[in-house]
């Protein structure tokens, strides 16, 4: 094929796209009129009309980590602690109600908005500082550098705030902690 075909054939398809704008759409083999072909305008506020009609809340099903635009239902918030509670590796963790003493293990910090994390039969080395927690915060290796064991303790933090445990407590006998960490609500 030379280059004057290639061109001869651009020009045959620019001349039927010009045709087509003129006088509507044409079937390209026979080149007449077919009706009851919609043009692209009308195809675009369509689909406009489509998308409106069918906005639904997008909800994320956490099981399989996909978006799913047909589940609206949205789940309970979960219940928090009656009063938040500290408490070393010898008592139990849980939700903690009139019934039970339990030691809150859904902390959260309302300074930083990270998970507050612990460790159990360990407490914090006095040599700590914000910056080690700020740096090693999601890294459980780092932080276990400057855990001392010690039965019966539990080490707590997030990424501004510490705190070690032996017996348990409420949350306001820690005082660098007790306006910072929060339930963060348990599920049931």
């Amino acid at each position: 094929m030379s280059c004057d075909d290639i061109d001869d054939l651009l020009d045959d398809a620019e001349k039927l796209l010009a045709e087509e704008k003129d006088t509507g759409l044409k079937d390209i083999k026979t080149g007449k009129r077919q009706e009851g072909l919609v043009s692209t305008d009308d195809l675009d506020t369509l689909l406009e009309e489509i998308d409106i009609a069918t906005e639904a809340p997008v909800v994320v099903n956490k099981d399989r980590n996909k978006l799913n635009p047909l589940e609206t239902k949205t789940k309970e918030p979960g219940q928090k602690c009656r009063v938040t509670k500290l408490g070393g590796s010898s008592h139990k963790m849980g939700r903690n109600t009139t019934a039970s003493q339990l030691v809150c293990d859904k902390l959260r910090c309302v300074a930083c908005d990270f998970q507050v994390c612990w460790f159990d039969d360990a407490e914090w080395d006095e040599s700590c500082d914000y910056m080690f927690f700020r740096n090693g915060c999601t890294d459980p290796i780092k932080l276990k550098t400057k855990i001392n064991h010690s039965p019966g303790r539990r080490a707590y933090a997030c990424q501004c705030k510490w705190a070690s445990a032996h017996g348990i407590g409420n949350l306001t006998e820690f005082g660098n902690v007790a306006n910072k960490w929060t339930c963060g609500r348990h599920e049931s």
